[in-house]
């Protein structure tokens, strides 16, 4: 028999609903709720019973009042379906399912949760420093990670996947599960403001480099958020607006660095950190 659990990311809940706990692997134990109640207006995300093998089953995403956006999906190898009506999302088990099956499925929903809640998963590393954090983007093997092992005397938020949502002032970014490093600490229940974005590349020496807004939209498109080949619109408007005003709201920059040196200081300098 499903089991439900609660996990909070962003401070959005979603009820999921799963036979073995522990497929979710101890990355999530930070974001699982044990006091939340159903019918608290926290999403949800369970088996519909067809009565088939388990296989054949889809997954659905439902919230007790209507909201989703309809799209068709190439996600997972498979198709996911967004049914505004019905206001759930559904799709076919795998026939092979695999042991972080349930985690990639809870990342599709979220991407599209956070939507809707003026917020964006990102593929970024996020540090936070002085009670502020900096966003670090670029495609895989520009060195986020590297990123996030120079700053370990500092709170790293995540060095894969951060949620970001805004705020009355500014935009938070806050943990997810989804982390490669042990220095991430992944507290859920601290989001911090974002003070600035950087678009990292490794080079033989430390430099800095003001990006313009134009240049800095298309690019935070480009490496920091892929799940607009599985989102139609309107939804996707709404992460487009989200993403703007991000961009918008904090100085961007290009920064170069190497994978022996600490760049601290030259961000230090030119943002006039204290």
């Amino acid at each position: 028999m499903a089991k439900y659990i609660t996990i909070t990311i962003a401070a959005v809940a979603l009820r999921v609903a799963m036979s073995v706990e522990t497929l979710l692997g101890p990355k999530f134990d930070g974001f699982i709720e044990s006091k939340r109640k159903a019918g608290d207006g926290a999403w949800r995300l369970g088996p519909i019973n067809t009565g088939g093998p388990k296989r054949n089953r889809p997954e659905n995403l439902s919230r007790q009042a209507s909201g989703l956006y309809p799209v068709i999906s190439p996600h997972f190898n498979g198709r996911a379906l967004i049914d505004a009506r019905a206001g759930k999302i559904t799709y076919p088990y795998p026939k092979s399912p695999e042991i972080d099956f349930d985690s990639r499925l809870i990342c599709y929903a979220y991407s599209h949760i956070l939507a809707l809640n003026h917020g964006l998963l990102l593929h970024a590393t996020a540090v936070e420093r002085n009670g502020q954090a900096y966003l670090f983007c670029g495609p895989s093997g520009a060195g986020k990670s590297t990123v996030a092992y120079l700053s370990w005397q500092y709170r790293v938020l995540g060095d894969d996947v951060v949620a970001v949502r805004k705020a009355k002032r500014g935009y938070h970014v806050f943990p997810t599960p989804w982390w490669q490093k042990s220095v991430v600490d992944f507290d859920s229940g601290h989001p911090v403001r974002i003070r600035a974005i950087f678009f990292i590349e490794k080079s033989g020496r430390r430099w800095l480099k003001p990006v313009g807004k134009d240049e800095a939209f298309s690019a935070f498109l480009v490496s920091c958020i892929h799940y607009f080949t599985y989102m139609k619109r309107p939804l996707v408007d709404k992460a487009f607006s989200t993403a703007l005003g991000l961009i918008k709201s904090v100085p961007v920059y290009k920064m170069g660095f190497s994978r022996n040196g600490d760049f601290w200081p030259l961000l230090d300098k030119e943002l006039n950190i204290d």
